[in-house]
């Protein structure tokens, strides 16, 4: 087992959906603002986070890429 038992895990799930949702909009965001590449998206996306942290960023931004593009959600 890994951390506590979570006695409230609709909770937990819930909060895990929101943030993934607004992630969402941020990449969104950062796309309609310019960012054209990966990099770019995650500069925007990640501005606040020590950029050592970036590469592994970058997997996350493309898994959400590829998923907003599946829903076609990307702008045009």
């Amino acid at each position: 087992m890994h951390g506590k038992v979570n006695l409230w895990p609709k909770h937990m799930l819930c909060g895990y959906l929101k943030n993934r949702r607004n992630r969402e909009l941020s990449i969104l965001k950062a796309m309609e603002g310019g960012a054209e590449t990966l990099f770019d998206i995650v500069a925007k996306v990640y501005s606040d986070v020590d950029p050592g942290y970036w590469i592994p960023a970058s997997s996350n931004v493309r898994i959400h890429v590829e998923h907003l593009a599946q829903q076609d959600k990307l702008p045009k």
